[in-house]
């Protein structure tokens, strides 16, 4: 893992990031060159959180996207039953939950990056998925169904792009070795999946309390009045 010895100075005195135009055309460079590219983040101040939760923005939109616009050939999706807003927490709720995981696990791991870096650089691992779901969209208007396998293949990749980004994201932010960061990486999933049960099991006894206490203040009035 490379280290660079001094930053930039004007960065690091200022602290803050780039203008917002240039740090969003920084995810190209990021995706690219992983290891530079989040290392520069954190310590050159070459992105932005803004810039990142526009890129998370646009995964969010991206993920619609695909819903609506991919051939029914390789994704079926009957929209009489889908809540728009139940889709987008789908993918919001997760990303913060493990940013949030990821923070309070690195911590007690002695990790060197702050709740904004971790989202920071979160986001800008979301980049492939943009990049290849928005075109691909519309790519499999054009192919067949014996043609799904190029669909399938460019679908993985993304995900598989964005998983090995924030490897190299955590590496970098929290500056840990590889072994480390795979570790506190499934540290944080164990945490995420604990935190959406309790958080799954919450919204269950308070709507059963909700009904509860619904039901009972029905009964008075009626027997009331």
């Amino acid at each position: 893992m490379r280290r660079r010895e001094k930053t930039s100075s004007k960065a690091a005195e200022s602290g803050r990031g780039a203008a917002f135009p240039a740090a969003l055309r920084y995810a190209l460079y990021v995706i690219v060159h992983p290891l530079d590219g989040f290392w520069d983040l954190k310590h050159e101040k070459r992105g932005s959180l803004p810039a990142a939760l526009t890129i998370a923005a646009l995964m969010v939109l991206s993920s619609l996207w695909r819903k609506q616009f991919t051939s029914f050939l390789f994704l079926r999706v009957d929209w009489t039953q889908i809540n728009i807003w139940l889709e987008m927490a789908e993918v919001v709720l997760p990303l913060v939950i493990f940013c949030v995981s990821n923070w309070s696990v690195t911590t007690l791991f002695d990790g060197k990056g702050t709740m904004k870096d971790v989202f920071t650089a979160v986001g800008y691992s979301l980049t492939p998925y943009v990049l290849i779901n928005v075109p691909l969209c519309l790519v499999s208007n054009l192919i067949t169904s014996e043609e799904g396998g190029l669909y399938t293949f460019f679908y993985g990749l993304s995900l598989l792009w964005c998983a090995v980004l924030v490897v190299c994201a955590m590496i970098q932010t929290h500056e840990y070795t590889l072994g480390h960061t795979v570790i506190s990486l499934l540290v944080t999933l164990v945490f995420s999946v604990i935190v959406i049960v309790l958080i799954l099991v919450i919204i269950c006894l308070t709507t059963d309390a909700f009904s509860y206490f619904w039901s009972v203040g029905r009964e008075i009035v009626l027997r009331t009045y």
